[in-house]
């Protein structure tokens, strides 16, 4: 059976593994062909397996090709993969939907819109704080927050869920402590939206480091 993830080359990815949600069943390492990553194994057995897929070995998201996603005993949200009596993998015709009404960042876990903030100061600004507001929610989804540091690699990633509800928003909040940034780390940051393992959109800021400048003052005698 073959299952495979495709890079969108929104950041860099050097490495893909296919994790289970079984403990026991080893991981699969990816190969990369062109902008695919694909996992080629023994066909399993016929009902659910949950999975996931490791990005750098340094975090998980969800298939979003999977359409099916459940929830273990600790409510971590995993892909799954179907598979019926005839070996073959099953797919949920079902269509989910989550639309994305709203994005705000700021210094704080507002619950209301407050003034967009562009630039931080490392100095005085705890945290950088961005809120993402959703729609017509149906299903249960996953929302990743990766933070790209002005390097372009992954600084911090965070998850949450979107599930329905009788709100007309569902918000989802992702905090990036920004108070021991240090000067290599000052410059232009931006935070990507996954949902369900696919890119969604980016917005960027500015972290800035503010340098105390130390003035000597002489007296002067006549």
């Amino acid at each position: 059976m073959r299952i495979t993830f495709v890079d969108e080359g929104v950041f860099p990815i050097h490495s893909v593994k296919l994790i289970w949600q079984d403990p026991y069943t080893p991981a699969v390492s990816m190969q990369n062909i062109k902008s695919d990553w694909i996992a080629e194994f023994d066909d399993p057995l016929p009902g659910s397996h949950g999975y996931r897929f490791m990005i750098n070995n340094l975090f998980t998201i969800n298939d979003p090709t999977a359409n099916i996603y459940q929830p273990d005993e600790n409510g971590k949200l995993w892909s799954m993969l179907v598979v019926g009596n005839n070996s073959h993998r099953l797919y949920n015709n079902e269509q989910y939907e989550v639309n994305i009404n709203s994005v705000n960042i700021s210094n704080d876990y507002f619950e209301v819109d407050s003034k967009e903030q562009e630039i931080f100061i490392s100095n005085t600004d705890k945290q950088a704080v961005i809120r993402y507001g959703f729609t017509n929610v149906s299903g249960v989804h996953t929302s990743t927050a990766l933070w790209l540091s002005p390097k372009g690699k992954v600084s911090e990633w965070a998850e949450n869920y979107i599930i329905p509800t009788d709100n007309r928003c569902e918000y989802c909040w992702f905090g990036l402590n920004i108070s021991e940034v240090g000067e290599e780390y000052s410059g232009d940051w931006s935070v990507m939206l996954l949902i369900d393992g696919k890119y969604i959109l980016s917005n960027s800021f500015v972290i800035k480091r503010e340098v105390k400048k130390i003035i000597n003052c002489y007296n002067l005698c006549v």
